[in-house]
């Protein structure tokens, strides 16, 4: 996931997991500094504060700052040699 921060503060952000079938992962927190971007690897839980997303499960995440930040998710599938990448930008509601 892409974060960008174009403010003159640093952006807090808390992001948080749903998932079908269990209790969401909730307070994921990382800081993107201002005029800066940060790639948080969802697969790496040093990215996320310690916390595993699971791999293979789907989810959805929910977004939060402290300021207007723009995010760019992307999904990568590493599982054939023949890796296949989506990304999005996220829609603010």
């Amino acid at each position: 996931m892409c974060v960008l921060n174009v403010t003159e503060h640093d952006a807090n952000v808390v992001l948080t997991f749903y998932f079908e079938d269990r209790e969401p992962l909730r307070d994921v927190k990382c800081i993107v500094p201002t005029e800066r971007t940060v790639h948080i690897r969802l697969d790496k839980p040093e990215m996320t504060g310690g916390v595993q997303i699971p791999i293979g499960v789907p989810y959805a995440i929910r977004v939060q700052s402290d300021v207007p930040i723009i995010v760019q998710n992307s999904r990568l599938d590493a599982t054939q040699s023949a890796c296949a990448l989506m990304t999005t930008m996220a829609f603010p509601a």
